[in-house]
């Protein structure tokens, strides 16, 4: 773990200096914030609910996201402030952070490096959800005026599996590298599909940009750009 004071610093002392400004504004604004996935941390039970328990973070970043839901359920319920914390899932677009795994990926693919693509012991696929940048755009917007609604959640996720990305990739990048199978290691959970019936049926449910069509948008600016040709930094938690 590298550098675990910036997760205290941001997500939780600029958290609580953001709700302490917030409370004494007048008005006092609504606030949508993002929480993230990993507050879901070793839960094993998939796909997962926004009822699950978030009691057992697997990394501190999930921790500090965590304690900042529960900061939130504090101040609005001493302060009344208007608070929707939105848990995402894998967050993705033309730019994005260059530790997410797509950077990787392509970077090996424009290098002819084989692909690494874990499967669990008993050879289930490793599956997660992207969510689009445009998307959670949508989704923030669409949270204002819903603060204080338990559980409330607006869905903007297109679900797909390493594989399916990585060939969308090499089709992209016009490349065929092999792509390994290491069975016994797991670098994410089986899957991160998310259950939102509820939401569905709240109609607040987002039409979400298709994978495949995110990528593109990723692999247009590569093209001009150089960053993730000539290197990026470690991956962090």
């Amino acid at each position: 773990m590298q550098n675990p004071q910036s997760y205290v610093s941001s997500n939780i002392a600029g958290f609580v200096n953001l709700l302490e400004v917030a409370k004494t504004a007048n008005p006092q604004p609504a606030i949508v914030w993002a929480s993230s996935s990993s507050v879901y941390g070793l839960n094993s039970k998939v796909p997962f609910s926004e009822s699950d328990r978030t009691d057992q973070p697997a990394s501190l970043y999930a921790a500090t996201k965590k304690a900042g839901e529960e900061i939130a359920h504090t101040y609005n319920h001493i302060y009344g402030l208007s608070l929707t914390g939105l848990r995402f899932f894998t967050v993705y677009g033309p730019w994005g952070r260059p530790d997410m795994a797509y950077f990787f990926f392509t970077k090996d693919i424009l290098q002819g490096k084989p692909i690494d693509v874990y499967q669990t012991q008993d050879k289930k696929q490793v599956a997660r959800d992207f969510t689009y940048i445009d998307d959670v755009v949508k989704g923030c917007l669409g949270g204002f005026g819903h603060g204080g609604e338990e559980h409330r959640k607006w869905w903007q996720k297109e679900r797909t599996c390493p594989i399916e990305s990585l060939q969308s990739r090499q089709h992209l990048a016009g490349s065929c590298c092999e792509i390994g199978v290491d069975i016994g290691r797991v670098i994410e959970h089986e899957s991160k599909e998310t259950c939102d019936q509820d939401a569905k049926k709240r109609g607040c449910a987002l039409h979400a940009c298709e994978c495949h069509s995110g990528i593109q948008g990723f692999w247009t600016r590569v093209k001009k750009e150089s960053d993730v040709k000539t290197g990026h930094p470690e991956e962090s938690a």
